[in-house]
């Protein structure tokens, strides 16, 4: 006879397995939604693998060349059934492709803030759980709330994906510009599926 303690635990574990199965799920038709409503081009992929010692700098992805995906490719999770910029592609394989996470402090995005005359700047990552939005001009309008979104500039990431929420409003530390520190839209725990928006030829 299967002491009761042990038939908990294995129920427990079956359940938390089972949310597991069903979060997961719900990721991917939320990303398959997304690929029929607005991003045509996208591949789903998995994260695989997360080098512990570069947690907010990289994530390895199950998708690669044979799919489709490219250097520079922006990449994309679903945050609330709605989709946020996680980073985007550096280096791709056959079958996986390494993904810059937007939280490294060698990630730049051009980025326009929602609310405060679309005043754009770059977000940049910090190798921890903040991002900042930086070179707003002195008389910036920006508020704590502000929602920021990629703005296009440059053409590597499209325009209108949301990065985050302004959470925290100063000066630099040369005092020439304003900038703000953001709450991600994609907080990046846990990280299990993304969308690759592979750019046409």
């Amino acid at each position: 006879m299967i002491p009761p303690t042990e038939s908990a635990d294995a129920h427990a574990e079956q359940f938390r397995a089972l949310k597991i199965l069903a979060e997961e799920n719900q990721r991917l038709t939320s990303l398959l939604e997304l690929k029929r409503e607005r991003w045509p081009q996208l591949v789903a992929a998995h994260v695989v693998s997360r080098d512990p010692q570069r947690w907010f700098q990289e994530a390895l992805l199950d998708k690669g060349r044979d799919d489709g995906v490219k250097v520079d490719d922006p990449v994309i999770a679903m945050s609330d059934r709605r989709e946020a910029l996680i980073g985007r592609i550096v280096e791709v394989g056959g079958h996986t492709a390494r993904v810059m996470l937007i939280h490294d402090s060698l990630s730049s995005v051009p980025a326009t803030v929602v609310g405060a005359d679309h005043e754009d700047g770059i977000v940049e990552g910090s190798n921890s759980h903040d991002l900042y939005l930086k070179y707003l001009i002195r008389d910036s309008k920006v508020k704590i709330g502000d929602t920021v979104l990629t703005s296009g500039l440059g053409g590597m990431f499209p325009a209108g994906i949301p990065i985050g929420w302004v959470q925290e409003v100063s000066l630099d530390q040369r005092q020439l510009f304003i900038q703000a520190r953001l709450r991600p839209a994609m907080v990046s725990f846990p990280l299990r599926m993304v969308g690759v928006l592979i750019k046409k030829e």
